[in-house]
Parts: structure tokens; C-alpha cells; sequence
């Protein structure tokens, strides 16, 4: 059943996220443990105030010499992101994505981060969409 909102698509998820004043280097190993190709920086009371991608790492860190254990994620991560409320549609979310080029859109509520949604969550649904139409389908 596809979903009707965005809640609905996080409901279930594990949210991992990294504080302004972590290092780059600590944010990174969580993007490498979890799998996942970004983490909603928030304040200590929950607060979203930017998103830090592996886009940011690299550009903003590694290809400009910023070493990562003594580089903040306040100081290269995406400041204000594109947020979404709990109720919004997901295709208002793959709309946002493809528009802005990027592949996550946190999910708000009166500035306190609930969720995050990727492009992979997307995906992921149309494999298995497809898979159960013709179960001769692999999924990779």
C-alpha cells in the first residue's frame, strides 16, 4: 500500500543524526556505519539548523584540504535545509529532490527534525513494487 504521507514513510525508521559541533570525522564514521548518505544536524533540543550529505564532506572537507578531526559539521554542512511537514505527500518529497538535485529531505515539524526521507526510500518501493507484479525479478 503506498503511502498518503510523509509519516507514514518514517514511522518506522531509525533517525541518526550528528550536532553542529561534532567533527567531521565523527560524522562521517556514523555515515559509514549506518550506511547512509546523510545526517540531519541538529541543536540539542531537537532542532533542525542543517544537514550534512557526503556531497559536503567532499567538497566542503577533503578536496579543500579541511581536516576532518578538527573541522566542525557546523562549519561545512548545509545550512536551512528543504524541510517537509509529517503531513506533506511523498511525491511532494521526490519533487523537491529532483528540483534541488539533492537525495534527502529532512521531515519537520515546527522546526523539530521527526524524520528524514531519502531517494533511496523511493527506490527501494518501486523494486519491490515492480518485484511483486513479476516475483522473476531480482532485487539488487
Amino acid at each position: 500500500m503506498e503511502p498518503t504521507s510523509l509519516l507514514e514513510m518514517i514511522s518506522d525508521m531509525d533517525v541518526h543524526t550528528v550536532h553542529p559541533d561534532d567533527t567531521v570525522r565523527s560524522a562521517c564514521l556514523t555515515l559509514s556505519a549506518k550506511s547512509i548518505g546523510a545526517l540531519p544536524v541538529v541543536q540539542n533540543d531537537g532542532r533542525l539548523v542543517g544537514i550534512l550529505s557526503e556531497r559536503d564532506v567532499l567538497r566542503r572537507s577533503v578536496v579543500v584540504y579541511r581536516p576532518p578531526e578538527k573541522t566542525t559539521v557546523s562549519e561545512i554542512m548545509t545550512r536551512d535545509p528543504i524541510c517537509l511537514p509529517p503531513d506533506a505527500h511523498p511525491s511532494q518529497a521526490l519533487d523537491a529532490m529532483q528540483k534541488g538535485k539533492f537525495r534527502h529531505v529532512p521531515v519537520c515539524e515546527d522546526g523539530m527534525l521527526l524524520g528524514i526521507v531519502s531517494i533511496r526510500d523511493f527506490d527501494i518501493r518501486r523494486e519491490w513494487e515492480a518485484h511483486a507484479e513479476n516475483p522473476t525479478l531480482r532485487i539488487a
